[in-house]
């Protein structure tokens, strides 16, 4: 990924189906995740536990469409710059518990669709949410066809 600062993987990575679970150390200082895995169907396990997350700022659609997604790792990922996690795992339909306590979500203003469309969701910790900056949050549980239990 070297010289391709602030800009998404999925703009340069080309996952074919046959891959089935990532792990992704980056180099340098990444600032968006703008859709860094959006659409990537066939995708079951993702690690971002190695992942330095310290300048992020947008995290929108990061995992959005990944229909197969199972898990997804996140260690002590560092989310204190993100201000936008729209949509981050919108349409994760397989996904059935999902450990956000991690998270510092105190510089995020919008949180539209976070989870929306989760059929599977049965979990999530986000005992650790600060929502004190947030200004939107539609629709951030819609369509989440399973029990949950926050």
């Amino acid at each position: 990924m070297n010289g391709i600062k602030n800009e998404t993987c999925k703009k340069y990575c080309y996952m074919p189906e046959e891959i089935n679970n990532v792990t992704l150390i980056f180099g340098e200082e990444i600032t968006s995740c703008e859709n860094m895995f959006h659409s990537l169907y066939y995708i079951i396990e993702i690690d971002l536990s190695k992942f330095d997350a310290s300048k992020v700022t947008t995290m929108y659609a990061m995992f959005e469409g990944c229909t197969f997604l199972g898990k997804i790792i996140f260690g002590d990922i560092n989310t204190s710059s993100v201000k936008d996690m729209r949509k981050v795992f919108k349409k994760c339909e397989r996904i059935t518990s999902i450990n956000v306590s991690n998270f510092d979500t105190s510089s995020v203003t919008n949180m539209n669709e976070m989870f929306s469309y989760c059929d599977a969701l049965e979990s999530i910790d986000a005992s650790s949410f600060n929502t004190s900056k947030v200004e939107e949050m539609l629709d951030i549980f819609a369509y989440c066809r399973s029990c949950i239990t926050i």
